[in-house]
């Protein structure tokens, strides 16, 4: 009788110890599950080279050469995605087509990749002479579906004493 005692004593000891690591098992997974925290994550690529000038960066400077900023993005093209910053690019396109003319040459003069949740971003630097003046123009694509589509555009230009994002609004530099 005393064994039949320790045995069943011994089970029910080690069943709510099992219960018990169960319960604590499960308040670790359903605090983890409740959590707040984004996880986010990002690789940044980046390179200083030299190479020719990409076929996307010459055709943007051939629209603005020609005065044609109008015609970076096709009329059809009603695709949610950035459509208040396309108005920004165009209008900073010929913003620069009208200050600084055509544009003379080009050279890249650095490259950034990042991908993200939000998407995979290709940061173009380049390096241009227009007709009347110098400029740093950044171009930003986002890569969906197998498509890349500029998304951004920037330029600082010492000459017109600005730095004209379609990210934000005019800046006039101030001189320090």
């Amino acid at each position: 009788m005393q064994f039949l005692y320790f045995s069943v004593r011994a089970t029910f000891y080690e069943t709510k110890k099992s219960f018990m690591r169960l319960y604590i098992l499960l308040l670790v997974v359903l605090i983890a599950a409740c959590s707040k925290t984004e996880r986010k994550y990002e690789i940044i690529i980046t390179s200083e080279d030299q190479s020719p000038p990409d076929s996307r960066i010459e055709k943007f400077h051939d629209y603005l050469s020609r005065n044609r900023c109008n015609e970076l993005y096709p009329a059809n093209d009603k695709k949610p995605d950035n459509q208040e910053a396309k108005p920004i690019i165009i209008d900073i396109c010929e913003f620069t087509s009208s200050k600084l003319g055509p544009v003379i040459a080009t050279k890249e003069i650095g490259t950034k990749t990042k991908i993200s949740r939000e998407g995979t971003f290709h940061t173009l630097r380049y390096e241009t002479s227009f007709r009347s003046g110098k400029g740093t123009e950044s171009f930003t694509f986002q890569k969906k579906d197998n498509q890349e589509e500029l998304v951004a555009y920037q330029l600082e230009s010492k000459e017109l004493n600005i730095s004209y994002s379609s990210s934000s609004a005019l800046t006039k530099k101030s001189d320090s």
